[in-house]
């Protein structure tokens, strides 16, 4: 273009330089192009050898470290499989080795293997139970019943998970208890069971021990008559027995859980509580251990109360700390009315012995004044002034040997002299005099054909008048007094029990009245000796009736509330197919004369010379003996001179060691037809009521009255066949 304007000339010789400057640019454009490129090329080429070379050099480091890997996995894979083997070689040996069976048993109940144990247990061996069905070893199972039950497969692979009792046989069909644990594992996508099998025969030995000894501890604790009740911890109760039942009105479901307090209900010591509040107690075992008293009053669930003795042991854990408390009580109710009455009969003995002695010496004495009075009475003439006097005195002294006769009740010498009698009109004659010229009337209930007994009717009216006294002064202005008798038979099935009766047919007599009634403190010693809530009282009329019933085997319960009167129920033993004898009538005041030797042995010497001059005024001829050695000695003269004594009269109780009994035994072995009459005022044992029993003919108590000992005189020759001569008039005297 710039040649265009400056010419064509320029522009030729331009343009060839421009061309030769081109192709100068284009060679050497050429050239540096083909130097870059041969540049390039080779620095591509030394590129690609570096790149193949790293290449080749990455390549072999891979291949190596391929190499190295394969080797240190195939190491990897050599130690694997060798720990694989040590574990499968070590479960195979705890397989083989374990006392329990293991059994692998598919889902259709067949069994695939079997361990040594297993095989053992059941009797088999080389795997031949193999390819067998389970249940061919495990015929029966335990269900709900407490029999076993045959078992299905179906039926025992639902209890996966769970621990089943069954029963095992041997290939010998030998049936043992096992246990089976059932567990399920995958193998090779098929399902198997694992069944660990426990032979339990042991254990079940031990469990049927150890139930036996629960038994036999509850069998134990069911018949000991000590009530037990254990607690835990907290004081609730988790046990107790049938004594323990019985005593507080709770069953043991209903116990069971409840408190201690809500079912054994005692009077607790606020003393001994106050000290477990003091001492901390931790716990509710602890404090019942500290408050409970030795003897409480427990009520029972029916109010009914009970006097216990109780013991309370702490229970211990392995840390020796409480764990509960094990209380044992026992009702001694009974035992405590028995030992009431037993020291009331020793006080009653104790104060025997001196009334006894007291009463021995009074009625000595009595026996002379009576006796006295009684043939001075005789032989006055009919009407005499003096007849009077001497009766005054004569009924003075019988009102003082009634006092001794009830010093006499509490002796062991006075025994009743029993005899068989009907008892309905002695209640009826007793209480009619006994109410006479009192507010008080009497009503009579009687049952029919009333059966008789064996008493002392001079002791039972006693009873009688004592118990009427005392409930006419109940009732100070008048009331009803109703006296009831009937037959009573008591035996085991009666009801309502009467306590300390024994089994057997009684005569049952109530006195019941209307008067104030009896407090419960009083009736606690009613019965004492000298016990008396009277002004003018001796406190002898209800402690001299106990005795007599007692004395007769008999018993006597009362029941009363204040103001509202009291019962007094008396029963005595009955002789239900015995009949009544009848005893001819006789004049009490009848002066029976005869004739005979007669010896009366008496320490006292008034009354040697009362009984002489008394029977010698009927006619005997009388020796007297202060001893029974003497008496003994003068009777073997006597009958050696051919002057034999036709009767003796033996006092019981004599000086020197020898009393009357002693004296009798003497007298046989000498006369074995000796007639001998035992007399005393204090007996030490029964042989005034059972005189015949040791060889007397006849008994006379001391005191008594002139014809009284005709009488008894008389009845001992009679029945001896001596000849009598009949009744004449008493000389008198002088």
């Amino acid at each position: 273009m710039e040649a265009r304007r400056t010419g064509k000339d320029a522009a030729k010789n331009n343009g060839e330089k421009l061309m030769s400057d081109i192709r100068e640019t284009l060679k050497k454009f050429e050239t540096d192009e083909a130097n870059v490129y041969e540049a390039r090329s080779t620095a591509a080429s030394r590129d690609s050898i570096v790149k193949t070379t790293g290449l080749a050099l990455l390549c072999v480091f891979a291949v190596g470290l391929l190499i190295v890997s394969n080797s240190y996995s195939f190491v990897l894979v050599r130690r694997q499989l060798s720990k694989l083997e040590g574990i499968e070689t070590r479960i195979r040996s705890i397989i083989e080795n374990i006392l329990d069976g293991m059994i692998t048993v598919d889902e259709q109940g067949i069994i695939c293997s079997m361990n040594p144990s297993a095989e053992k247990m059941f009797g088999c061996i080389n795997n031949e139970m193999v390819g067998h069905k389970f249940t061919k070893l495990v015929p029966k199972c335990y269900g709900n019943e407490p029999e076993p039950a045959a078992c299905a497969w179906d039926d025992l692979a639902k209890r996966t998970g769970s621990t089943t009792m069954a029963v095992g046989r041997t290939r010998r069909h030998a049936t043992f208890p096992i246990e089976i644990s059932l567990s399920q594992m995958i193998v090779d996508k098929q399902m198997l069971f694992v069944a660990m099998v426990r032979d339990v025969t042991e254990r079940r030995r031990f469990e049927q021990e150890i139930a036996a000894d629960k038994e036999s501890l509850a069998v134990t604790l069911r018949s000991i008559e000590d009530g037990v009740i254990t607690t835990d911890v907290q004081g609730k109760i988790i046990m107790i027995n049938n004594a323990g039942e019985n005593l507080t009105g709770w069953t043991s479901k209903e116990a069971i859980g409840r408190s201690l307090k809500s079912v054994y209900n005692i009077t607790i010591d606020l003393q001994a509580q106050a000290r477990a509040q003091k001492t901390g107690s931790r716990s509710e075992a602890q404090s019942i251990l500290l408050s409970m008293p030795e003897n409480a009053t427990l009520r029972s669930r029916q109010g009914r109360e009970h006097i216990i003795e109780q013991v309370a042991s702490p229970i211990r854990d392995s840390k020796n700390e409480v764990a509960g408390v094990v209380l044992v009580f026992r009702d001694i109710t009974e035992r405590q009315r028995n030992e009431a009455e037993r020291r009331k009969a020793e006080t009653l003995e104790q104060l025997g012995l001196l009334a006894g002695g007291i009463a021995h010496d009074f009625n000595n004495l009595l026996t002379a004044i009576i006796g006295n009075i009684s043939l001075a009475s005789l032989l006055l003439p009919p009407n005499d002034e003096m007849g009077g006097r001497l009766n005054d005195a004569k009924n003075a002294s019988m009102r003082a040997r009634d006092l001794a006769q009830q010093l006499l009740t509490f002796a062991r010498g006075g025994a009743p002299i029993k005899k068989t009698a009907s008892i309905g009109k002695l209640i009826q004659d007793t209480v009619s005099f006994s109410l006479r010229g009192s507010h008080s009337r009497s009503e009579f209930l009687f049952g029919a054909d009333l059966w008789p007994a064996e008493i002392d009717p001079g002791q039972i009216s006693q009873v009688i008048a004592n118990l009427v006294v005392n409930a006419d002064q109940a009732m100070p202005n008048g009331g009803t007094l109703r006296a009831s008798c009937d037959n009573f038979t008591y035996d085991a099935d009666t009801s309502p029990a009467v306590p300390d009766l024994l089994p057997g047919d009684y005569i049952r007599i109530a006195i019941r009245d209307e008067g104030v009634g009896i407090s419960e403190e009083c009736m606690k010693r009613i019965f004492d000796p000298y016990f008396t809530t009277k002004a003018k009282g001796n406190g002898l009329g209800l402690a001299t009736t106990y005795s007599i019933v007692k004395n007769h085997n008999g018993l006597i319960t009362v029941d009363s509330k204040v103001h509202y009167g009291s019962t007094f129920t008396i029963y005595l033993p009955a002789l239900r197919h015995q009949q009544v004898p009848v005893e001819p009538p006789r004049q009490l005041n009848e002066v029976i004369a005869g004739t005979g030797r007669i010896l009366i042995v008496d320490d006292e010497e008034a009354i040697r010379a009362l009984v002489e001059f008394t029977l010698e005024r009927l006619g005997y001829k009388v020796s007297q003996a202060e001893s029974a050695l003497e008496g003994v000695e003068l009777y073997r003269q006597k009958l050696e001179a051919g002057e034999r004594f036709d009767v003796v009269i033996l006092d019981l109780t004599l000086p020197g060691g020898m009393g009357g009994k002693e004296a009798l035994k003497k007298l046989i072995e000498i006369d074995p037809t000796v007639n001998a009459i035992v007399s005393s005022g204090y007996a030490m044992d029964a042989t005034m009521s059972r005189y015949q029993d040791f060889g007397f003919r006849g008994v006379i108590a001391k005191p008594y009255e002139a014809a009284e000992l005709g009488r008894i005189v008389h009845d001992v020759l009679e029945s001896s066949h001596v000849n009598i001569v009949p009744d004449y008039p008493m000389q008198a005297a002088g």
